[in-house]
């Protein structure tokens, strides 16, 4: 659709699901997560998705704003 974006992914693999415009970005934690395609981490203290902070997305986000 030509929408820019920005895709956090925890336990699902980005090359999987998308984004499929290059000038998207993704930030993922698939490498690190224990519990692949689950909705809930069998080790709730090591959740994948917890170390992803706001800066990180909000860095994400003007990298991909900047190549429209």
């Amino acid at each position: 659709m030509g929408t820019p974006s920005v895709s956090v992914f925890g336990p699902t693999d980005a090359s999987r699901n998308g984004p499929w415009d290059a000038r998207d970005r993704v930030l993922t934690r698939y490498a690190a997560c224990a519990c692949h395609y689950k909705r809930q981490c069998a080790q709730p203290a090591a959740w994948c998705l917890g170390d992803v902070d706001v800066a990180q997305v909000i860095e994400a986000a003007d990298a991909r704003l900047a190549h429209r």
